[in-house]
């Protein structure tokens, strides 16, 4: 049985007078508890390719399931399925078009990706010798940045490079340069317009 956890976002005013995007995530996950070394990379990492944007993810208990507009389910999936499509990661799309009901995060595909870096390159990228626990969290925060992404963003959409790109190399998750995980000018002016919409969802709720 899946657990899953609440992502409700908030908006304050931040020191500089803008609006600044607080984001509560709720995380569970399911099968058992993973290492405290993943979680923890995974939640700085996620954390840090948002803040650019003037969003804090606030990382919060289990606990307090909101269902609102502004409510997502995030659940890190530890299942290992045999008929796996290796899709890192999806989020799946309410009724209303900007809103997301479900972010689903797959920790199996993640390590089979990450399997196929070579032991050369681990060591280059890392500077040891295999993919340890908070090398594992951050590809995990990664592949949560994009699906958040398309939640923020409102949109199913793609783009050729960048945290919104449609898919990632092994290697690209294991470096610790987040250059690639950036949002071009289009998607940062795209994503104030749909935080305005969700915000303004958030009020009539």
């Amino acid at each position: 049985m899946w657990a899953a956890g609440t992502l409700s976002v908030l908006t304050a005013t931040s020191a500089a007078g803008d609006a600044a995007i607080s984001i509560d995530v709720h995380l569970r996950f399911n099968h058992h508890q993973p290492p405290a070394e993943l979680v923890a990379a995974m939640q700085v990492e996620a954390a840090a390719i948002w803040k650019l944007y003037g969003i804090e993810l606030r990382w919060q208990s289990p606990a307090g399931h909101n269902n609102g507009p502004t409510s997502f389910d995030v659940l890190l999936d530890q299942a290992r399925y045999a008929d796996a499509s290796m899709a890192l990661g999806d989020a799946r799309l309410a009724a209303q078009s900007h809103e997301y009901v479900a972010i689903r995060l797959d920790r199996a595909a993640t390590e089979h990706l990450l399997r196929h870096v070579t032991f050369e390159q681990v060591a280059r990228l890392t500077g040891h010798a295999s993919v340890q626990h908070d090398d594992e969290g951050r590809a995990l925060g990664r592949v949560l940045a994009h699906e958040l992404g398309h939640a923020l963003l409102a949109t199913r959409e793609h783009q050729a490079k960048g945290l919104m790109r449609s898919a990632f190399t092994g290697e690209e998750l294991l470096t610790s340069a987040r250059d690639s995980y950036r949002l071009s000018a289009v998607e940062t002016t795209r994503l104030r317009s749909a935080l305005a919409v969700r915000h303004h969802s958030a009020d009539d709720y």
